[in-house]
């Protein structure tokens, strides 16, 4: 479940960034969680929103621009972030991940955290992940 904690720390990698600290984000609490990423303010994230809040996660976290992620830029922001993952996610064995890479382990981390398979998740499913962080 390592995977769910990778995805609620990079929704609060954002959160915490654009509010000035520039560090990895402690734990963040549901509300907060569901404040960056629901941008339509329903209540659920679906994947159109975890999608963007991704990509916005992804560009911040690029900070050599380079329009990859290299593993120290990871560990920058994912203080638990796992070697043989970032390893698994790199399909073209370049060392780093483009964004195509990022995205397609993260929508599999998206399916696992949506426990209903209602497409979105809940108030409930992002409770979840935070207590299996």
């Amino acid at each position: 479940m390592r995977q769910i904690a990778l995805v609620v720390m990079l929704i609060a990698v954002v959160f915490t960034c654009t509010a000035g600290y520039g560090v990895a984000a402690e734990q963040m609490t549901k509300e907060e969680v569901m404040a960056t990423a629901d941008k339509n303010h329903d209540g659920r994230i679906d994947r159109e929103e975890y999608d963007q809040r991704m990509t916005e996660v992804f560009f911040f976290a690029d900070t050599d621009k380079d329009g990859k992620l290299s593993w120290e830029e990871l560990q920058a922001v994912v203080v638990d972030a796992e070697p043989q993952r970032f390893k698994a996610a790199d399909t073209d064995g370049d060392g780093k991940l483009a964004l195509y890479e990022y995205l397609y382990v993260l929508h599999a981390d998206f399916t696992a955290a949506d426990k209903n398979h209602d497409g979105v998740l809940d108030m409930e499913e992002v409770a979840v992940m935070l207590v299996r962080k």
